[in-house]
């Protein structure tokens, strides 16, 4: 089999995590706008690569994939995740279809169709009559943009300055991070980890805890928007329910404590390479931590 993988945005800690956990017996390449990224030092072979919106973008990824001889391409950020789940590689992408891509894009989207498919979801409030409440980008990333607001005239700033804003109850409550992998909307396995710190919308303290409570939430999440590969789904634990406010189809920053955890990174990506679904299940290993820590990365001449 080939066991061979090219990893877009190689410099990111998503990518890294993938990298890490695939271990001995796999070869991964990675290509990122970026050529001095340290990060890009811990692939097999890097190249750099346009703008994943340059219409150069494409044809540069698949002759990489060629020359590498790759068995998938494997898309990390959003932009990247949007051209590749609307292209044709010469080899195949885990990627999530462009509808389910375009729904986690948009927090009102995605509000609204885990709502309809029976997922605890906050309440949207166009209109607020109690306050504090959250605000956030429709289309964002990470923590960028999401703001308490605590008064009327807090909105209306927060409105003149982003028509598209979307404003939803404030939630009190533990806050959950669901890694887990699909197959063409069916859920193989997930890890439940709580995010006890988080910077800059990463985590950087995080605990396994028990996925049972949520793994049906998981099961709907992944049907109802036809998720396939990797993807993360976020909540809140209030008076003992799930609020789920944020899913993203792709490879999280603090995967690599799921992988660790039992989420196989390897047996999803061979499965995924010889187009079937992986075994569903695996093991939890509760209880297992991280802590981020950051070092320097030296690179040959």
């Amino acid at each position: 089999m080939n066991r061979r993988v090219l990893v877009t945005s190689a410099g990111s800690t998503a990518a890294q995590n993938l990298a890490h956990a695939l271990g001995p017996g796999w070869w991964t390449g990675g290509v990122d706008l970026d050529a001095e990224h340290g990060g890009i030092g811990l692939f097999g072979d890097t190249a750099p690569v346009p703008r994943a919106t340059d219409p150069a973008y494409l044809p540069a990824l698949a002759a990489h994939a060629t020359r590498w001889g790759v068995g998938l391409v494997v898309p990390v950020m959003e932009p990247e995740l949007e051209a590749v789940a609307a292209a044709t590689l010469p080899v195949p992408a885990l990627v999530s279809p462009p509808e389910a891509i375009a729904t986690c894009r948009s927090k009102r989207r995605l509000t609204e169709a885990l709502g309809a498919a029976g997922v605890g979801v906050p309440a949207l409030v166009d209109a607020p009559s109690r306050y504090p409440v959250f605000a956030r980008p429709d289309r964002g990333t990470g923590s960028v943009g999401a703001e308490r607001l605590d008064d009327a005239d807090a909105v209306a700033r927060r409105r003149r300055s982003d028509p598209t804003v979307v404003i939803t109850e404030w939630l009190d409550g533990v806050e959950i991070s669901v890694d887990g992998y699909a197959w063409r909307g069916s859920l193989a396995h997930c890890i439940a980890r709580e995010r006890e710190r988080t910077k800059g919308g990463l985590a950087v303290s995080s605990v396994v805890v028990p996925a049972a409570p949520l793994r049906d939430d998981a099961r709907r999440i992944a049907r109802a928007l036809g998720l396939h590969g990797f993807f993360n789904a976020q909540c809140r634990i209030v008076d003992g329910q799930a609020r789920w406010f944020d899913v993203n189809p792709r490879l999280g920053g603090a995967m690599i404590l799921s992988f660790a955890a039992g989420l196989d990174a390897a047996a999803c990506v061979e499965a995924a390479i010889e187009g079937r679904p992986p075994k569903p299940g695996g093991d939890e290993r509760v209880g297992l931590k991280l802590r981020r820590r950051w070092h320097n990365v030296v690179l040959p001449p």
